[in-house]
């Protein structure tokens, strides 16, 4: 979650701005609190002078708890256009700062300085992924030269974002092929965007549809896929999104919007999206095929790789962009020998270029 001070901090921040109305770079005090309209309590926090925050600028303000046990938490105050918006600090996906980020001026979106994910600053909505959920915001004024936000008492890092509910009189049916990351953003995208209709997903696998680069980062997330889950069965059941697993598709005639399954059964949709991903290029040479060869993809692969790859064992990675470095660097932690065979000079060569290349080598060496 985002960074926050501790309690006894936060009580000794409030005592020391008892006496003053104005707050330091980067910390909140509370002016007042009082209840909402909906019946939960809020209160008015100076997070910032508004003298001092320049066109573009975003910084994470430190929120303290106060006496009467509102949480601590942390706000994203930015300005765009002349505009201050105050938001949740962190991305939804894995809790990166997006004060680190950018402010896209042209979209009103704060990016993830990770992985690119982009939420609206004034809805919190998330418009690109990988961030599923949707970031708090924040009413905000400016006073006497203070900018006040109005938060709640118990701060929380992330939100659902707004959800349409389906309709009995809706009868169209969405089609997403593919049960990954894609596939579950295109089903929230389409409640998000008030989407009424029917909405089912088909993954050929069994597992609810899962965070799939955690596995090259951690072997062992493989015996637990629950644990990578996207989204949980009863977020599905709540949005009325259809999962149907074990579901291989053998055709999809576009023509009579007719998808036909292994096993004979057919699926007739008003609109299709294909999400399926990729999977690992085979080794086209002999011996590709044998025991000890494994593609890294699904949870099912990660125990293989897993249980073969012990403590002193050798292992050869063959592909050096980032899933191959991934298992390598997995693979070295637990204690194994590991070669990467790369097409490439250097590691990332093709995407980073030869100086980062170098580089990621030197470090893994």
């Amino acid at each position: 979650g985002a960074s926050a001070s501790s309690a006894s901090a936060g009580a000794l921040l409030l005592a020391a701005l008892a006496a003053a109305p104005l707050v330091d770079r980067g910390r909140a005090s509370s002016s007042s609190c009082r209840c909402d309209a909906g019946g939960g309590a809020t209160r008015r926090v100076v997070i910032g002078r508004d003298a001092d925050i320049a066109d573009g600028e975003l910084r994470q303000v430190k929120v303290p708890s106060t006496p009467d046990g509102g949480s601590e938490g942390a706000v994203l105050l930015a300005r765009i256009d002349g505009q201050l918006f105050a938001t949740g600090a962190s991305c939804s996906h894995y809790s990166a700062p997006l004060a680190q980020g950018v402010a896209a001026k042209d979209k009103m979106h704060v990016v993830c300085p990770w992985h690119d994910a982009a939420f609206d600053l004034r809805t919190g909505q998330p418009v690109r992924g990988a961030g599923l959920q949707a970031i708090p915001t924040y009413p905000v004024t400016v006073e006497n030269g203070n900018i006040v936000a109005e938060l709640p008492k118990f701060m929380e890092d992330f939100v659902t974002p707004k959800m349409a509910r389906k309709s009995p009189d809706d009868g169209r049916v969405f089609l997403i092929l593919g049960g990954g990351a894609a596939g579950v953003a295109a089903a929230d995208a389409l409640r998000q965007e008030g989407y009424t209709g029917n909405i089912v997903m088909l993954t050929e696998e069994k597992h609810l549809p899962y965070d799939r680069p955690v596995l090259s980062k951690n072997l062992a997330k493989g015996a637990d896929p629950e644990s990578l889950a996207l989204r949980d069965a009863a977020y599905f059941e709540e949005h009325d999104i259809e999962v149907r697993y074990g579901a291989t598709v053998k055709e999809v005639d576009a023509a009579q919007k007719l998808v036909r399954l292994a096993g004979g059964s057919e699926l007739r949709y008003d609109a299709a999206l294909v999400a399926t991903g990729a999977r690992p290029r085979a080794l086209p040479i002999p011996g590709g095929n044998l025991p000890g060869v494994f593609p890294m993809r699904t949870p099912e692969d990660a125990q293989r790789i897993a249980g073969a790859c012990g403590k002193g064992k050798k292992a050869v990675v063959i592909g050096s962009s980032f899933i191959g470095m991934e298992v390598a660097a997995t693979l070295h932690r637990r204690g194994c020998e590991v070669t990467v065979l790369g097409m490439e000079a250097v590691p990332f060569e093709r995407v980073l270029g030869r100086r980062v290349g170098d580089a990621v080598k030197a470090f893994f060496e």
